[in-house]
C-alpha cells in the first residue's frame, strides 16, 4: 500500500472508531463524576461544571484545530489500547496520579500564595514551549506499546 491509500485507511478507521470511543469516553466521564461527587458531596455541581466547561472547551478547540484534534484524539486511541493490555500497570498510574493530585491539593490548601505562584511559573513555561517547542523536552506519559 502506498502512504496515500495507508491514510486513507487510517482516516476512516478513525472516522469509525472515535464515535464509538466517544460514547464510551461519556460513560467513563460520567461514572467518575458521579464517584467523585459521592467522595466530595459538598462540591458535586462544581465538578459537573468543572467536567461541562472542560468538555466544551475541547469541542471548540477542536472545532478550531482539526488537525490537532485527530492527532490528539489518535495518542488518546493509543493510550486507552495500551491500558486495555496493561490494566494493573495503567490503574496503579492512576492512583499514583490521583495521589500526587490529593498531596497537591492539600498543599495549594496550606500555603495558597506558593501555590499560585507555582501555577504562574508553569503557565510562562507552558507559554514559552508554545513560542519554541524545539527548546522544551517532550515528555512521554505513556510507554510505547511495542
Amino acid at each position: 500500500m502506498n502512504k496515500f491509500t495507508l491514510s486513507i485507511l487510517l482516516v476512516s478507521t478513525m472516522a469509525i472508531t472515535f464515535p464509538v470511543l466517544a460514547n464510551k469516553q461519556d460513560g467513563n466521564h460520567q461514572q467518575r463524576i458521579e464517584q467523585r461527587c459521592a467522595e466530595e458531596p459538598d462540591r458535586c455541581e462544581e465538578i459537573k461544571s468543572r467536567f461541562q466547561e472542560r468538555r466544551a472547551r475541547m469541542q471548540a478547540w477542536c472545532q478550531e484545530n482539526p488537525q490537532k484534534c485527530q492527532e490528539r484524539k489518535a495518542r488518546h486511541a493509543q493510550r486507552r489500547a495500551w491500558c486495555e493490555q496493561n490494566p494493573e500497570e495503567c490503574e496503579a498510574r492512576r492512583a499514583e496520579r490521583q495521589e500526587r493530585h490529593q498531596r497537591m491539593r492539600a498543599l495549594c490548601e496550606s500555603n495558597p500564595e506558593r501555590c499560585q505562584a507555582k501555577r504562574e511559573e508553569m503557565r510562562a513555561k507552558r507559554q514559552s514551549c508554545r513560542a519554541d517547542p524545539a527548546a522544551c523536552p517532550q515528555h512521554q506519559r505513556q510507554p510505547s506499546s511495542n
